[in-house]
């Protein structure tokens, strides 16, 4: 009877205990219909978060994990956060020209998804109903959910051809406006090759950033970033991956509260550490952007 009671009570702190827990996904869906998924989930208490056959090995920070039969148990320490990340190709099938991205969500207290789909994507259908953001070439669906057990997120997207340009054949002048035209010509080839030399110039005068070649993976999750925070990504990688906190102020040139908001958005999504053990805080990516 003791060992019951024991069960029940077990079960229910464990319930009640993930309850307490929130996620924040990000989402870098490829053209190809693989995915990069990253969870952040922030509480106490013990989960079960689901993963595709595919992911063998996910990565997990700064918690306790077993592995599941569907996927993988992770506990966290009260006031926690753990970082979970792992690629797959099975959360999207495609029927002819349709595509579906379908995956199945933990039993949070609440979850925002945020699923970065490529700018030709044209997304058709959500279920449940989404926020569709659209900034720059950034294009986003974006779910806040409160998910219960066995629920989960779709949309049904499909690509659009990019227009092909339209080019017009200029008409050649008719009798004396023939020769006004080579004048003009000859200056037009004139003024660019003196407005070439003088770029040329001022470019071989200031001092060249060394040159960053990103592999695909940077390349998809820069995609998802605003424009402050790609600059700041930008200035890490061409300073070996770190810089102090007050130098990448005055570098960027990014305001105070904007670096500040940028840098958590950042770090929640365990693109960049601040280490604040020091009085000047030194910003520097993660070994996971670091690895893509």
């Amino acid at each position: 009877m003791r060992l019951v009671l024991g069960a029940l009570l077990l079960v229910t702190l464990t319930s009640s205990a993930a309850a307490q827990l929130t996620g924040n996904y990000n989402i870098v869906l490829e053209e190809n219909g693989n995915t990069l998924v990253t969870l952040v989930v922030t509480g106490i208490g013990t989960i079960n978060i689901p993963l595709p056959l595919d992911v063998k090995s996910p990565a997990v920070r700064d918690a306790l994990y077993l592995k599941a039969s569907n996927g993988v148990e992770v506990s966290i320490d009260a006031g926690g956060q753990s970082t979970i990340v792992y690629k797959t190709a099975l959360l999207t099938s495609r029927d002819g020209g349709e595509w579906r991205f379908r995956m199945d969500l933990p039993a949070l207290e609440s979850a925002t998804v945020i699923l970065n789909v490529p700018e030709t994507a044209a997304v058709s259908e959500t279920t449940p109903n989404a926020a569709i953001s659209h900034i720059g070439k950034s294009k986003s669906v974006i779910w806040n959910v409160k998910p219960q057990e066995n629920q989960a997120v779709e949309a049904i997207y499909s690509f659009t051809s990019p227009a092909e340009p339209t080019t017009t054949t200029p008409r050649e002048p008719s009798g004396g406006g023939r020769g006004l035209t080579n004048i003009a010509y000859g200056l037009l080839i004139v003024s660019t090759a003196v407005l070439a030399t003088l770029v040329i110039i001022s470019l071989a005068r200031r001092r060249q950033a060394p040159r960053v070649v990103l592999s695909p993976g940077k390349q998809n999750v820069l995609k998802t970033l605003t424009g402050n925070e790609t600059k700041i990504i930008h200035l890490l990688l061409q300073n070996k991956g770190g810089m102090r906190r007050n130098e990448l102020e005055r570098v960027s040139g990014v305001p105070k509260s904007s670096l500040a908001s940028s840098l958590y958005n950042l770090e929640q999504r365990n693109i960049i550490r601040v280490d604040k053990t020091y009085a000047v805080h030194y910003v520097e990516l993660t070994e996971w952007f670091k690895s893509l």
